[in-house]
């Protein structure tokens, strides 16, 4: 190993020497991906029963994720009311059975009693900021249905949807705010401040039914892409053309959205004529109660034919939006090395490419010599009991992938402050899909029904749980491990 290391420092050594002889080239800046980090901060009241009866806003997430490209998208969701009743935090969405999972989260959320939107989104920026990936785009979608009437005071909430807001103006997170307006009661300007201040968008509807339409153009907006709206139209009971136009070779994909409460039947035809299979590989289908969305991956340019078939006399409400592949400006980085090539004949950019090259050096013994740190992987189940009552909250879920190395149990639990003991219990991956759990914080541990040791080490596989007694409040948390 460190006749290897050696050699490889060598390499480096020559190579970056070699550097301050060779003339400049043009070096260009890749752009961010088109893909979105979205965490949906949803009002959780029991108001929600008459503002939304059917769960329109179930239903317009789901269309929001199916729009989203195949791969590459992150979700996750924070149910609030006068407290966190459902959490969920980032997770990608790289498959079906991704995007599934992440729709069911957003599925069958009980509700309580009270608003309180300072609590909701301060933990979304806290959930948002934990799993964002830096290439993606960032955003938060705020939906409430009335006024801030949370159960503690109102200088506390206030004081927490300052700091959330702080945080999204400072890290770029835009609020997408929606207001479900069903009563009069929703607080206009509170979530037009939201929205300025962290230049996201507000939008206020008294009908529920009209947030896909918003879902929709929240995603046009956060991926810088124009959502077209088709309009209306009334089924005949008989198949009718919908053509599509795809400008060139640079649509990635192409969504076209349905809204209806009826069963369709399509039929989809290529530019050359052909008619395609729906679906097939490169054409995904997905319906739900309210909507249907057919995405067309890497399509031919050219025009479309897309035949819908829906129940006569039913309003099919037709709209479509292309993603584009992530080409951004070949932008040089150094106009002025670019100018003048002789400048690589001085003896000062010679000495700095030295320089350079002991820094390198530097940098590549330390990676070299250091010990090897497995990427993060798996997921937790998180439940929480109140052990005084025997309340058991609502489940939770933390992604593991975005930790390497190691992760604390304060770490997943958000930084709040009642898990404060937790920061000494720290999880370390392994290299045969298990985690070590060691734990120096004085919480008295469980597994099987067997207590175990303060500074114990545990080994944890797949569908492993451990349940940890907290010692400065009542409560207990179970763990449960999900290699995969």
């Amino acid at each position: 190993m460190k006749t290897r290391a050696k050699m490889v420092l060598i390499a480096v050594f020559v190579y970056v020497l070699q550097l301050g002889f060779i003339p400049s080239q043009k070096v260009y800046a890749s752009t961010s991906s088109p893909n979105v980090d979205v965490v949906f901060v949803l009002d959780s009241s029991g108001s929600m029963k008459q503002s939304d009866p059917e769960e329109i806003r179930t239903e317009a997430i789901k269309m929001f994720l199916d729009m989203g490209q195949v791969q590459g998208n992150k979700a996750g969701l924070v149910a609030y009311s006068d407290t966190i009743i459902k959490e969920h935090n980032l997770d990608a969405i790289n498959s079906e059975s991704d995007k599934e999972r992440i729709e069911e989260m957003a599925s069958n959320i009980p509700l309580g009693q009270k608003t309180d939107i300072g609590r909701g989104l301060l933990e979304g920026a806290k959930v948002l900021d934990s799993g964002h990936d830096s290439n993606n785009r960032p955003l938060i979608i705020l939906l409430s249905d009335g006024k801030n009437d949370s159960q503690r005071s109102a200088s506390e909430s206030l004081k927490d949807l300052n700091s959330a807001i702080s945080t999204c103006k400072s890290k770029g997170y835009p609020v997408y705010t929606i207001g479900l307006n069903y009563d009069g009661t929703v607080d206009k300007a509170q979530l037009t401040q939201i929205a300025s201040e962290t230049k996201g968008k507000n939008y206020i509807t008294n009908k529920a039914s009209d947030l896909t339409d918003i879902l929709k153009d929240i995603y046009g907006d956060s991926a810088n892409v124009k959502v077209q709206d088709q309009g209306n139209i009334v089924a005949d009971g008989t198949f009718q053309d919908f053509k599509i136009n795809v400008p060139g070779s640079n649509v990635l994909e192409a969504n076209i959205s349905m809204v209806t409460d009826n069963p369709l039947e399509l039929k989809l035809i290529n530019p050359s004529g052909k008619e395609i299979q729906i679906p097939s590989s490169d054409v995904v289908f997905t319906k739900s109660k309210k909507y249907s969305v057919l995405k067309i991956v890497k399509p031919a340019s050219g025009q479309w034919n897309l035949k819908v078939k829906g129940v006569s006399g039913s309003n099919i409400k037709i709209s479509y939006v292309f993603n584009y592949k992530n080409q951004g400006n070949q932008s040089s980085v150094d106009k002025n090395i670019q100018g003048d090539k002789s400048v690589f004949k001085s003896p000062k950019v010679i000495g700095a490419a030295a320089a350079a090259a002991l820094i390198i050096i530097g940098l590549a013994a330390f990676v070299l010599m250091k010990k090897r740190r497995v990427q993060g992987f798996g997921r937790l189940e998180i439940h929480i009991k109140d052990e005084s009552t025997s309340e058991v909250l609502s489940p939770q879920f933390r992604n593991l992938d975005n930790y390497s190395g190691s992760f604390t149990l304060f770490e997943v639990l958000g930084l709040k402050e009642e898990y404060a003991e937790t920061e000494n219990i720290k999880f370390i991956f392994k290299e045969d899909d298990s985690i070590e759990l060691v734990n120096k914080s004085g919480c008295v541990l469980q597994k099987s029904g067997r207590k175990l040791e303060e500074g114990s080490k545990l080994l944890l596989y797949n569908r492993d749980k451990v349940t940890v007694f907290l010692n400065k409040v009542t409560k207990s948390i179970t763990l449960e491990f999900h290699s995969k």
